[in-house]
C-alpha cells in the first residue's frame, strides 16, 4: 500500500508521466526499499525506468518521505527527490 501511494504521488510529481515505468512492488527487489518510521511516516527509496535515444532503458532513482492519515488512504508527500533533478515539476 506505501509504494501504490508512493508511486502515484511521484508519477503526479513529474514533468511528463506517460514516458516513465513504474515497477511493480516486489517484497524481494533489492532496488526497492521501503522502511516504516512510526506514526504513519514511511520512506521509499525505488526507481522508474524511461525511454533514451535510441530506445534504450535508462533508470532513474527516486527518494520519498510520506505519511498517511492514520485511519485513511490519504497520503502526504513529506520530501520527494528524483535523480537527475531536472524530471520534476
Amino acid at each position: 500500500m506505501v509504494f501504490a501511494a508512493a508511486s502515484t504521488v511521484m508519477e503526479n510529481q513529474l514533468k511528463y508521466p506517460s514516458k516513465y515505468i513504474f515497477p511493480k512492488y516486489n517484497p524481494y527487489d533489492a532496488d526497492i526499499l521501503i522502511t516504516s518510521h512510526g506514526d504513519c511516516t514511511h520512506s521509499v527509496a525505488s526507481y522508474l525506468n524511461t525511454s533514451g535515444p535510441y530506445g534504450t532503458m535508462i533508470r532513474k532513482n527516486y527518494f520519498m518521505e510520506i505519511e498517511n492519515t492514520l485511519g485513511t488512504d490519504k497520503w502526504k508527500v513529506q520530501g520527494a527527490i528524483i535523480f537527475p533533478l531536472d524530471e520534476m515539476k
